[in-house]
């Protein structure tokens, strides 16, 4: 499920880390209450798993433990103070730094993990950023609702599997069984409708589609068995099935990514709860009921 930032009292979390710190007398105390603050508030809201507790990772050769890994975001938890001082967030900074190249491995991960350092008074952020090749940091801030906001946003976006042609790919692709059975399911049900106005726009495709790239069954042939179906499947009528569910699928990811960066006016893209109410969007393909 994903994150919605708009039902998060961020208050609450913003509170609950101020007393957190406050009832503190060692990191470990530290990072024990303000670690349930965060399942308490946001996880087990959207029932998310509560993060990867002392991760192992190996640094140079050596093995460290991070505090907890959300998804690809390292939390490193300080005693309360310890941020406010130059050698202290520092330090903190340095080992998420670490954390984040051992776990990626590849420079080219570097950018798909966020660190984020807190001790209940401060809070500072580490991001590799891959088009400059160098590693932004920010902070140490005070706790406030936005760098509140900025760490949920980042927790957020970082549960999720990063915007990546591989990642794409290997969910979306011809290889993924999501999509074979999808693309059998929209093929059946386009074969085998009773629906004249169906049968009318699709034949409105064929001519379209063949004068724009000058397509022939021909120079599909075989395609069928991409997508487990038998040799006497209609070439048109699945090409047909194959660009509704790639235009369907390239839709609800632009609307995800609209809620995204969209916020506070989009909560909501539907992708991520099919079962719930999507956005009022209109699909330029057929989708056969």
């Amino acid at each position: 499920m994903d994150i919605n930032l708009a039902l998060i009292d961020q208050n609450k979390i913003l509170d609950g880390f101020i007393k957190a710190a406050k009832k503190a007398s060692t990191e470990e105390d530290f990072k024990v209450n303000a670690a349930k603050v965060l399942r308490d508030e946001v996880l087990d809201k959207f029932n998310l798993p509560w993060g990867d507790y002392e991760k192992g990772v190996l640094i140079s050769g050596q093995k460290g433990r991070a505090d907890v890994l959300y998804g690809h975001l390292f939390v490193e938890f300080e005693k309360p103070g310890v941020l406010g001082r130059r050698r202290g967030f520092s330090h903190a900074i340095d080992q998420l730094r670490n954390y984040i190249k051992g776990d990626a491995k590849k420079e080219k991960c570097f950018a798909n993990y966020f660190g984020v350092a807190l001790d209940g008074q401060k809070i500072g952020f580490i991001r590799y950023r891959e088009k400059t090749r160098n590693w932004i940091i920010q902070g140490p801030f005070d706790l406030s609702s936005s760098t509140i906001n900025k760490f949920l946003e980042a927790l957020r976006g970082l549960y999720k599997r990063p915007l990546d042609a591989e990642y794409l790919i290997k969910d979306f692709g011809p290889d993924s069984n999501e999509t074979k059975d999808a693309i059998k399911t929209l093929y059946s049900k386009l074969i085998n409708t009773k629906s004249e106005r169906t049968k009318t726009l699709f034949s409105d495709w064929k001519r379209v589609f063949s004068q724009v790239c000058a397509y022939s069954p021909d120079k599909i042939s075989g395609l069928e068995s991409t997508y487990g179906l038998p040799p006497s499947t209609d070439p048109d009528s699945l090409l047909f099935a194959i660009h509704t569910y790639y235009a369907l699928i390239m839709k609800l990811i632009a609307a995800e990514v609209a809620v995204l960066f969209g916020e506070p006016y989009c909560t909501s893209s539907g992708f991520f709860g099919l079962g719930g109410r999507f956005p009022k969007l209109r699909f330029p393909v057929l989708i056969i009921i």
